[in-house]
């Protein structure tokens, strides 16, 4: 047995002394091993690389903040919404021995609660075609008569819309007996007793509970009193925050309010929306209520600041991505193979393990891309008495000229390890690394020269492992093969059988030994990988999907039946796959294509949640976050059901559809969000890849102004081939592309990484914008959507017209420039006075696109 070493760039071995440029790939090769074991995937091979005379950097520690009791008499309502039973919350305050608990109508439950505060909120949501709402009693007595009263709470006001007469933070009436609090627009809240609050009545100062803010503090603590004893100053309203107390509204207006006790309306006591007696169609509370409180008295200005229980603290992160935000909270979470630095950056830590795997012809190799400079000591551990207790030294230099790092998310945002600015521009080509040889040569140099030859349109490509079976994808991949050996004498064996076309050739299901590895059709994968490399492109590797559809039975490799399904074939495969690629700078892992379409993982899904469990998937993204030492980029891709991307593994959200919850998405993960499918430029029959050039190329531009990257594909028809399954569709087969998008992108592309760098000062990366929908005071609707930051204003119009646009409180020379995104031409739009705070603009199509920024 011979031990190699060597530095593996740009697919070249170079030999000692042992030295590798940082993030490139280190690899010890065991060769001419002495194989007693019948199956050599079996054997276990680790290596553990340690930085030398470092330590790793530790997480820093959260400061807990002191719990307070109260000090206030109880309150006669109250809810706290901690979790439970998902249909019912319980009533703490005096009045639950006749009314013990509310019930949950499609209102769920949120962890999103002001800073330092623990428990639940409730959010509403934004669907006003269905009721949601908390509702207690029915009908609800205990506030009958009540002469004097005191409502608090926190709120999370999250859209701009608002129903008919004020969206209910609290409806007790029925336009008679009872009172109302709502939220009007103008961030203002209103309250009625014993009438609808239409009209005038007694209403807070303009934005004490603004719409949509997205940085602290994005809740709100409102106290109203109401005292029905009194001639005059009836009303009272309070509003502070997490970290300032209380303080009375002095602004608001029309205190005066003498409406005697309280009637009875004979109805329930309903939060954020109208209760059972009405219609709930556009009276919803569009946001998060959390620790609603009602007293039977009016409480004091100190009585107010005790009930509000704030932390006493503004969160401050200042760039950090974990660690503690000095309120008792954290600035973010590293995923499983990161630790938190000291500085509060999610880092790799400075002794990592990696896999070893066997390559065929008696060699087992262990791969290892060094995350820092310095000297690196190795050990090795293994099942196998040749490769164990195996050591050495390696030296990591510095990058390699014009290589770039690997991918890391912060924020937002995508940036490289060197915190270069990543901004994605993907396409899809299923399984091209599946088809022939020739036409991976030529997807290659598609990608390398573009389809015109112009230069490269795209930096990510999604590629599956296992081929497809699907429409216009009816064959076996007889060129490459599979990732597994064939079984002799298993249908897959007969040459017929796998040289067949079409979707009436026989399932080869049973056919592989998914204990042995196809090492062949794995050294061409890594093939294409390092090539991509070459080009800084990643390979996006999907690492399951749901198109096998049987055909070779990849897709369920622990059992068709949910309930009984084995991961064991299945984390064998990740282990492989990641001891093989992970040490390449440009792998990220998509878990699934279309995950939840795969059947035989849904055990324990619910098909009636958007976001709904799924133990499966999670059992096997543990694995996969165990076996990469990396922490390599990791989504996966929604079918018809999202996974909750608050997971620690998820990096970013691998999007299609929903692009109208595309905003409230981002802004829920706190994660970078990637239109990954967006439909297909092409014309096959199915609507999925039916779009138009002009229509695939806008879809970029849209993401843009959502603040998400946007990836493409293509399923254009050649007319001269007869048979389906030989088309050369781009999104599952590569070759080349014939479509008018992938100029158009290649233009955006260099519009936002060079030319706008180049004419705005300051220009901001997806990480420190913030989007919004904007009227512009058009009552019909939206007529734009924006990304703002203080020095770049970026709108994608959906409303043709003449529109004044506010600017930044930014003092500046405001630049416009207008994008023609398919003629590929840039005009200067109107000039700014100096210092301006808005700009007329004139629209006269869609989709219309203006970039305003600072001049450099």
């Amino acid at each position: 047995m011979a031990i190699v070493l060597g530095a593996i760039v740009a697919a070249i071995v170079v030999q000692d002394p042992a030295s590798v440029p940082r993030w490139g790939q280190y690899e010890i090769n065991w060769t001419d091993v002495d194989l007693s074991d019948p199956n050599p995937f079996l054997v276990e091979l680790n290596v553990t690389f340690s930085l030398a005379a470092s330590t790793p950097s530790a997480p820093a520690v959260a400061k807990q903040q002191p719990s307070k009791a109260p000090l206030l008499p109880p309150p006669l309502v109250a809810f706290d919404f901690e979790a439970g039973n998902d249909d019912s919350t319980p009533n703490k305050g005096m009045s639950n021995q006749s009314f013990p608990s509310a019930s949950l109508v499609a209102a769920a439950r949120s962890p999103d609660v002001p800073v330092g505060a623990s428990g639940m909120s409730i959010d509403f949501g934004s669907d006003t075609t269905a009721r949601h709402v908390v509702q207690i009693g029915n009908p609800f007595k205990a506030l009958v008569g009540l002469k004097k009263f005191t409502i608090t709470g926190w709120l999370r006001v999250q859209g701009s819309d608002m129903g008919d007469g004020g969206d209910r933070v609290i409806n007790f009436c029925d336009g008679g007996p009872g009172f109302d609090l709502v939220w009007v627009s103008g961030g203002q809240l209103k309250l009625s007793v014993n009438e609808w609050p239409d009209g005038i009545h007694p209403q807070s100062s303009s934005g004490t509970v603004p719409s949509g803010a997205t940085t602290w503090p994005e809740w709100v603590f409102f106290a109203v009193s109401y005292d029905g004893t009194l001639l005059k100053r009836n009303v009272q309203w309070y509003f502070g925050n997490s970290l300032n107390a209380a303080q009375l509204d002095t602004n608001a207006t029309n205190g005066d309010y003498q409406r005697g006790a309280v009637g009875d309306p004979n109805l329930a006591l309903a939060f954020g929306n109208f209760g059972p007696a009405f219609h709930a169609n556009d009276r919803l509370l569009r946001g998060k209520l959390f620790r609603p409180r009602i007293y039977d008295f009016v409480l004091s200005g100190d009585q107010v600041v005790e009930s509000q229980q704030r932390s006493k603290c503004r969160p401050v992160c200042d760039g950090r991505s974990c660690g503690s935000d000095g309120c008792g909270g954290a600035c973010g979470e590293c995923s499983p193979a990161r630790v938190c630095s000291a500085s509060g950056m999610c880092e790799l830590p400075t002794t990592l393990m990696v896999g070893g795997f066997y390559d065929g012809s008696n060699t087992y190799r262990a791969r290892f891309s060094p995350p820092y400079e310095g000297t690196w000591k190795w050990t090795s551990s293994s099942s196998l008495p040749q490769l164990n207790g195996k050591s050495g030294v390696v030296v990591a230099t510095p990058p390699a000229q014009d290589a770039r790092s690997p991918v890391e998310s912060h924020g937002y945002g995508l940036f490289y390890a060197d915190k270069t600015p990543h901004f994605s521009v993907g396409t899809t080509c299923y399984q091209w690394s599946s088809k022939g040889f020739p036409m991976q040569a030529e997807t290659l140099q598609t990608l390398r020269e573009g389809p015109d030859g112009n230069g490269p349109v795209f930096n990510k490509i999604r590629m599956t492992v296992f081929p497809k079976w699907y429409s216009y994808n009816h064959a076996n991949p007889v060129e490459t093969g599979t990732p597994y050996e064939i079984i002799p004498g298993s249908v897959a064996a007969n040459q017929t059988a796998w040289n067949c076309v079409g979707s009436d050739c026989p399932s080869t299901a049973g056919s592989f030994d998914l204990r042995r590895f196809n090492v062949s059709y794995w050294q061409n994968y890594e093939r294409l990988v390092r090539s991509l490399q070459d080009m800084n492109i990643i390979a996006d590797v999907i690492v399951f999907h749901p198109y096998d559809n049987g055909h070779w039975g990849f897709d369920c490799m622990g059992g068709r039946d949910p309930a009984a399904y084995n991961t064991t074939n299945d984390k064998f495969y990740l282990r492989y796959l990641a001891a093989r690629l992970g040490s390449f700078s440009n792998v990220w892992w998509a878990m699934a294509n279309e995950w939840s379409f795969c059947a035989c993982k849904a055990r324990g899904i619910n098909s009636t949640n958007l976001q709904s469990p799924s133990p499966v998937w999670d059992d096997l993204f543990e694995a996969l976050s165990s076996y990469d030492p990396y922490g390599r980029q990791t989504s996966i891709h929604n079918g018809n059901l999202l996974y909750n991307h608050s997971r620690p593994w998820i990096t970013h959200v691998s999007l299609q559809g929903l692009e109208d919850n595309t905003a409230a998405i981002r802004e829920t993960y706190g994660k970078p969000v990637i239109w990954d499918e967006v439909k297909y430029e092409g014309d096959v029959p199915e609507s999925w890849g039916a779009l138009s050039g002009a229509e695939e190329t806008d879809r970029f531009w849209w993401g843009l102004s959502l603040g998400v990257n946007v990836g493409h594909s293509e399923t254009m028809l050649r007319p001269n081939v007869t048979d389906d399954d030989e088309q050369p569709l781009w999104w599952a087969k590569g070759g080349t592309l014939i479509g008018q998008s992938p100029a158009r992108i290649r233009w955006l592309r260099s519009q936002w990484q060079t030319n706008f760098s180049s004419t705005f000062r300051a220009m901001p990366t997806l990480a420190s914008v913030t989007p919004t929908t904007a009227s512009f005071g058009n009552s019909n609707g939206p007529v734009a959507q924006v990304l703002t930051s203080p020095t770049f204003v970026f709108l994608h119009f959906i409303r043709p017209g003449q529109w004044l646009v506010p600017l930044p409180a930014t003092a500046c020379n405001w630049v416009v420039k207008e994008m023609d995104y398919w003629a590929m031409h840039t005009s200067d739009g109107p000039n700014i006075v100096p210092n301006s705070d808005s700009v007329l603009l004139d629209v006269p199509d869609i989709p219309f696109n203006v970039a305003i920024g600072c001049s450099v």
